[in-house]
């Protein structure tokens, strides 16, 4: 039996840039839960809600498109920015994203604001009117 590779039209381009809001999504699940795995139920959560977003708003998603691997890689970024993270904790990418920054400066010492937030962008995904456009990179070009 001959498998038919399956192509997506990004195959060869990466994901798209991360928004302000799938980032703050992210740094609520970095608070509570730091050191989360792939296989953590959060962020297979997080990673289900963030590829149905997508796919109802017409983009193609790729395997890689938010998938727990890159969920759980995304989490350690925020431990560069935690100070009350270990030293000896995995950092994360070189060299993060500028978003992970503007968000940690937005709601680092501020968690009710954060979980405010999380709030917003959580009933507006599940009402079907979040839009990734919407909410883009803080007009960043490049993370």
């Amino acid at each position: 039996m001959n498998k038919m590779k399956m192509s997506y039209p990004n195959a060869n381009r990466r994901n798209p840039d991360w928004s302000r809001d799938e980032t703050v999504l992210l740094m609520d699940l970095y608070l509570s839960a730091p050191n989360a795995r792939e296989n953590h139920p959060e962020v297979v959560a997080l990673s289900l809600v963030l590829r149905e977003a997508g796919k109802r708003q017409g983009r193609a998603i790729s395997p890689t498109f938010r998938n727990p691997a890159g969920i759980a890689m995304r989490l350690r970024n925020f431990g560069k920015l935690d100070p009350n993270a270990p030293a000896t904790r995995n950092a994360g990418l070189r060299p993060g994203g500028a978003t992970d920054r503007l968000v940690w400066k937005e709601f680092g010492g501020e968690r009710a604001a954060l979980v405010s937030e999380v709030h917003k962008i959580r009933r507006s995904l599940a009402l079907g009117n979040w839009s990734v456009n919407q909410h883009r990179t803080l007009g960043l070009t490049h993370i």
